[in-house]
């Protein structure tokens, strides 16, 4: 078993930063690895996530192109993925889930942040940031194998497992993908 010594979790964050960019084929050349680990550990030591924070981890990450989806256009497509349109839904939806986010598991709590992709860019990286903020308390869960061998898998899974499903629940809220409270 390993000791998770400050050095040690250092090293897992660095690893963990350096592969979530790999992942979309990003270098990390604009921005220091340093730099974004830093944030990385501000951000997980919150009590408590906003729309606030999260857009700017979004604006920060992608230099300025990760825009909050907060007006009407404002639409992205992700392969096969089609999230909610664009528009003021979008703030309520991640408004809403960073109110229950603190009850919240860690899968969950990633897999509604993807489906609602609030922003322009930058979604996979903040949300596996998210992900790393739920998981704060086991800092081992942040080793490499978790991107390889867990996200994309059970991200898919639940996207297969939902494909009939046109809405995105969050607790007690269920917008459809109109934006329609059902």
């Amino acid at each position: 078993m390993t000791i998770n010594t400050p050095k040690n979790i250092l090293t897992c964050y660095q690893d963990f930063v350096t592969e979530s960019w790999k992942i979309e084929g990003l270098k990390l050349k604009r921005i220091p690895l340093q730099n974004i680990v830093d944030y990385h550990i501000s951000f997980i030591n919150n009590d408590e996530i906003s729309v606030k924070s999260l857009s700017h981890a979004a604006l920060k990450f992608t230099n300025g192109y990760g825009k909050l989806r907060d007006k009407p256009g404002m639409n992205v497509r992700v392969g096969g993925h089609v999230p909610i349109a664009g528009g003021s839904d979008i703030v309520k939806l991640l408004e809403k889930m960073c109110g229950i986010a603190q009850g919240t598991n860690a899968f969950d709590l990633h897999r509604n942040f993807e489906d609602i992709h609030p922003f322009m860019d930058g979604n996979g990286r903040v949300g596996r940031m998210l992900w790393a903020w739920s998981m704060r308390h086991d800092p081992i869960a942040l080793e490499r194998g978790f991107l390889h061998s867990w996200y994309y898998q059970s991200l898919s899974a639940s996207r297969q497992n939902n494909d009939n499903a046109e809405v995105v629940d969050l607790a007690d809220a269920t917008i459809d993908m109109n934006g329609s409270r059902v």
